[in-house]
Protein backbone atom coordinates (compact mmCIF):
# COMPACT_ATOMS: atom_id res chain seq x y z
CA UNK A 1 0.00 0.00 0.00
CA UNK A 2 2.84 2.42 0.75
CA UNK A 3 4.24 1.81 -2.71
CA UNK A 4 0.88 2.75 -4.19
CA UNK A 5 0.71 5.83 -1.97
CA UNK A 6 4.21 6.88 -3.05
CA UNK A 7 2.92 7.00 -6.62
CA UNK A 8 -0.43 8.61 -5.79
CA UNK A 9 -0.82 10.03 -2.28
CA UNK A 10 -4.48 10.82 -2.97
CA UNK A 11 -5.48 7.17 -3.47
CA UNK A 12 -8.03 6.84 -0.66
CA UNK A 13 -8.48 3.09 -1.23
CA UNK A 14 -4.79 2.51 -0.51
CA UNK A 15 -5.01 4.61 2.66
CA UNK A 16 -8.07 2.70 3.85
CA UNK A 17 -6.36 -0.63 3.27
CA UNK A 18 -3.22 0.63 5.04
CA UNK A 19 -5.28 1.47 8.13
CA UNK A 20 -6.77 -2.02 8.15
CA UNK A 21 -3.28 -3.52 7.94
CA UNK A 22 -2.03 -1.33 10.81
CA UNK A 23 -4.97 -2.24 13.02
CA UNK A 24 -4.86 -5.98 12.27
CA UNK A 25 -1.09 -6.51 12.41
CA UNK A 26 -0.27 -4.47 15.51
CA UNK A 27 2.28 -2.24 13.78
CA UNK A 28 3.92 0.48 15.93
CA UNK A 29 1.55 3.40 15.46
CA UNK A 30 4.18 5.96 16.45
CA UNK A 31 6.36 4.85 13.57
CA UNK A 32 3.39 5.26 11.27
CA UNK A 33 2.92 8.80 12.58
CA UNK A 34 6.50 9.59 11.53
CA UNK A 35 5.75 8.20 8.07
CA UNK A 36 2.62 10.36 7.78
CA UNK A 37 4.46 13.43 9.05
CA UNK A 38 6.92 13.24 6.17
CA UNK A 39 4.07 12.82 3.70
CA UNK A 40 2.07 15.68 5.20
CA UNK A 41 5.00 18.07 4.92
CA UNK A 42 5.46 16.96 1.31
CA UNK A 43 1.72 16.96 0.51
CA UNK A 44 0.38 19.57 2.97
CA UNK A 45 -3.07 19.88 1.37
CA UNK A 46 -3.84 16.22 0.78
CA UNK A 47 -7.11 15.25 2.45
CA UNK A 48 -6.22 11.55 2.74
CA UNK A 49 -2.95 12.23 4.58
CA UNK A 50 -4.68 14.32 7.24
CA UNK A 51 -7.59 11.92 7.65
CA UNK A 52 -5.16 9.04 8.08
CA UNK A 53 -3.20 11.03 10.65
CA UNK A 54 -6.35 11.62 12.68
CA UNK A 55 -7.27 7.94 12.64
CA UNK A 56 -3.77 7.00 13.81
CA UNK A 57 -3.96 9.46 16.71
CA UNK A 58 -7.35 8.06 17.70
CA UNK A 59 -5.92 4.54 17.57
CA UNK A 60 -2.98 5.59 19.72
CA UNK A 61 -5.12 7.61 22.12
CA UNK A 62 -2.38 10.21 22.49
CA UNK A 63 -2.24 13.59 20.70
CA UNK A 64 0.72 15.12 22.52
CA UNK A 65 2.75 15.22 19.29
CA UNK A 66 0.09 16.98 17.28
CA UNK A 67 0.82 20.50 18.47
CA UNK A 68 4.46 20.34 17.42
CA UNK A 69 3.54 18.61 14.19
CA UNK A 70 0.86 21.13 13.17
CA UNK A 71 3.09 24.04 14.22
CA UNK A 72 5.70 22.83 11.73
CA UNK A 73 3.07 22.65 8.98
CA UNK A 74 1.71 26.10 9.89
CA UNK A 75 5.21 27.55 9.88
CA UNK A 76 5.56 26.33 6.30
CA UNK A 77 2.12 27.70 5.34
CA UNK A 78 0.35 29.86 7.91
CA UNK A 79 -3.02 29.43 6.16
CA UNK A 80 -3.00 25.67 5.73
CA UNK A 81 -6.63 24.82 6.45
CA UNK A 82 -5.86 21.13 7.04
CA UNK A 83 -3.19 21.87 9.65
CA UNK A 84 -5.41 24.32 11.54
CA UNK A 85 -8.41 21.99 11.38
CA UNK A 86 -6.33 19.07 12.66
CA UNK A 87 -4.91 21.20 15.47
CA UNK A 88 -8.37 22.29 16.58
CA UNK A 89 -9.59 18.70 16.49
CA UNK A 90 -6.65 17.52 18.62
CA UNK A 91 -6.95 20.40 21.09
CA UNK A 92 -10.69 19.91 21.56
CA UNK A 93 -10.69 16.10 21.58
CA UNK A 94 -7.76 15.64 23.95
CA UNK A 95 -8.12 18.82 26.03
CA UNK A 96 -4.80 20.34 24.96
CA UNK A 97 -5.87 23.93 25.60
CA UNK A 98 -2.82 25.04 27.58
CA UNK A 99 -0.57 27.38 25.66
CA UNK A 100 -2.91 27.91 22.72
CA UNK A 101 -3.60 31.60 23.37
CA UNK A 102 0.13 32.21 23.77
CA UNK A 103 0.74 30.34 20.51
CA UNK A 104 -1.64 32.58 18.58
CA UNK A 105 -0.19 35.65 20.26
CA UNK A 106 3.27 34.73 18.97
CA UNK A 107 1.92 34.16 15.46
CA UNK A 108 0.04 37.48 15.45
CA UNK A 109 3.12 39.29 16.70
CA UNK A 110 4.90 38.01 13.59
CA UNK A 111 1.97 38.66 11.25
CA UNK A 112 -1.07 40.59 12.53
CA UNK A 113 -2.86 39.77 9.25
CA UNK A 114 -2.81 36.03 9.90
CA UNK A 115 -6.58 35.50 9.78
CA UNK A 116 -6.16 31.78 10.59
CA UNK A 117 -4.47 32.67 13.87
CA UNK A 118 -7.29 35.09 14.72
CA UNK A 119 -9.80 32.35 13.98
CA UNK A 120 -7.94 29.86 16.18
CA UNK A 121 -7.69 32.36 19.02
CA UNK A 122 -11.46 32.87 18.93
CA UNK A 123 -11.98 29.09 18.82
CA UNK A 124 -9.85 28.63 21.93
CA UNK A 125 -11.36 31.57 23.78
CA UNK A 126 -14.96 30.50 23.19
CA UNK A 127 -14.50 26.74 23.59
CA UNK A 128 -16.59 26.64 26.76
CA UNK A 129 -20.27 27.46 26.54
CA UNK A 130 -21.80 30.54 28.08
CA UNK A 131 -20.71 34.14 28.43
CA UNK A 132 -17.08 35.14 28.80
CA UNK A 133 -16.16 36.91 32.01
CA UNK A 134 -15.97 40.68 31.81
CA UNK A 135 -12.25 40.57 32.58
CA UNK A 136 -11.68 38.13 29.69
CA UNK A 137 -13.63 40.37 27.34
CA UNK A 138 -11.78 43.50 28.48
CA UNK A 139 -8.41 41.79 28.01
CA UNK A 140 -9.22 40.40 24.55
CA UNK A 141 -10.81 43.63 23.35
CA UNK A 142 -7.64 45.53 24.26
CA UNK A 143 -5.54 42.82 22.61
CA UNK A 144 -7.49 43.20 19.37
CA UNK A 145 -7.46 47.00 19.46
CA UNK A 146 -3.69 47.00 19.98
CA UNK A 147 -3.40 45.21 16.63
CA UNK A 148 -6.01 47.43 15.00
CA UNK A 149 -4.02 50.53 15.96
CA UNK A 150 -1.00 49.02 14.19
CA UNK A 151 -2.95 48.12 11.02
CA UNK A 152 -6.43 49.71 11.03
CA UNK A 153 -7.37 48.37 7.60
CA UNK A 154 -6.79 44.75 8.62
CA UNK A 155 -10.25 43.17 8.75
CA UNK A 156 -9.43 40.15 10.94
CA UNK A 157 -9.06 41.90 14.34
CA UNK A 158 -12.19 43.95 13.62
CA UNK A 159 -14.18 40.73 13.16
CA UNK A 160 -12.51 39.22 16.21
CA UNK A 161 -13.25 42.12 18.54
CA UNK A 162 -16.92 42.10 17.54
CA UNK A 163 -17.19 38.36 18.15
CA UNK A 164 -15.64 38.74 21.59
CA UNK A 165 -17.83 41.71 22.55
CA UNK A 166 -21.00 39.89 21.54
CA UNK A 167 -20.16 37.20 24.08
CA UNK A 168 -20.53 39.72 26.89
CA UNK A 169 -23.55 41.22 28.59
CA UNK A 170 -23.21 44.65 26.96
CA UNK A 171 -22.52 43.39 23.46
CA UNK A 172 -21.09 45.86 20.95
CA UNK A 173 -21.76 48.79 23.30
CA UNK A 174 -18.56 47.69 25.08
CA UNK A 175 -16.60 48.91 22.07
CA UNK A 176 -18.23 52.28 21.51
CA UNK A 177 -15.68 54.68 23.01
CA UNK A 178 -12.69 52.88 21.48
CA UNK A 179 -14.32 52.64 18.05
CA UNK A 180 -15.28 56.34 18.11
CA UNK A 181 -11.66 57.23 18.84
CA UNK A 182 -10.41 54.99 16.03
CA UNK A 183 -12.96 56.33 13.56
CA UNK A 184 -11.78 59.84 14.36
CA UNK A 185 -8.09 58.90 14.14
CA UNK A 186 -8.49 56.88 10.92
CA UNK A 187 -11.30 58.61 8.97
CA UNK A 188 -10.62 56.51 5.85
CA UNK A 189 -10.99 53.21 7.71
CA UNK A 190 -14.23 51.60 6.52
CA UNK A 191 -14.22 49.02 9.31
CA UNK A 192 -14.23 51.68 12.02
CA UNK A 193 -17.02 53.62 10.32
CA UNK A 194 -19.12 50.51 9.68
CA UNK A 195 -18.83 49.26 13.26
CA UNK A 196 -19.52 52.67 14.77
CA UNK A 197 -22.54 53.01 12.51
CA UNK A 198 -23.83 49.61 13.62
CA UNK A 199 -23.36 50.46 17.30
CA UNK A 200 -25.13 53.81 16.95
CA UNK A 201 -27.96 52.30 14.91
CA UNK A 202 -28.89 50.07 17.87
CA UNK A 203 -29.53 53.09 20.07
CA UNK A 204 -32.96 54.71 20.32
CA UNK A 205 -32.00 58.38 20.27
CA UNK A 206 -32.60 60.46 17.13
CA UNK A 207 -29.08 61.86 17.41
CA UNK A 208 -27.47 58.39 17.34
CA UNK A 209 -29.58 57.27 14.38
CA UNK A 210 -28.75 60.45 12.49
CA UNK A 211 -25.03 59.91 13.11
CA UNK A 212 -25.30 56.28 12.01
CA UNK A 213 -27.13 57.32 8.85
CA UNK A 214 -24.41 59.86 8.11
CA UNK A 215 -21.72 57.20 8.56
CA UNK A 216 -23.52 54.78 6.24
CA UNK A 217 -23.86 57.45 3.55
CA UNK A 218 -20.19 58.33 3.94
CA UNK A 219 -19.32 54.66 3.41
CA UNK A 220 -21.53 54.61 0.31
CA UNK A 221 -20.00 57.71 -1.26
CA UNK A 222 -16.39 57.78 -0.02
CA UNK A 223 -14.80 54.97 1.95
CA UNK A 224 -16.55 51.81 0.72
CA UNK A 225 -18.08 52.68 -2.63
CA UNK A 226 -17.93 49.10 -3.91
CA UNK A 227 -20.78 48.38 -1.46
CA UNK A 228 -22.60 51.61 -2.20
CA UNK A 229 -26.03 49.99 -2.63
CA UNK A 230 -25.75 48.10 0.62
CA UNK A 231 -24.79 51.18 2.65
CA UNK A 232 -27.53 53.26 1.03
CA UNK A 233 -29.96 50.51 1.98
CA UNK A 234 -28.74 50.66 5.62
CA UNK A 235 -29.14 54.44 5.64
CA UNK A 236 -32.62 54.16 4.12
CA UNK A 237 -33.71 51.60 6.73
CA UNK A 238 -32.59 53.94 9.51
CA UNK A 239 -34.53 56.78 7.89
CA UNK A 240 -37.64 54.61 7.86
CA UNK A 241 -37.14 53.77 11.53
CA UNK A 242 -36.91 57.45 12.36
CA UNK A 243 -40.37 58.04 10.84
CA UNK A 244 -42.05 55.43 13.02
Amino acid sequence: TKEVISVNAANYTAWHYLRRCIKDTGVDVRQELQYVEKLALKNPKNYQVWFHRRRLVELLGDATQEKEFTAACIEADSKNYHAWSHRQWAVRTFGLWDGELAYTQDLLRQDPRNNSAWNHRFFVLTASEGKLSESDIESEVEFAFSHIRRAPNNESPWNYVQGVALRGERGLETLRSAVEALAEKFPACRFAQALLGEILSKEDSDESMARAQELFLNLATKTDTIREKYWRFCAHKLGERGKE
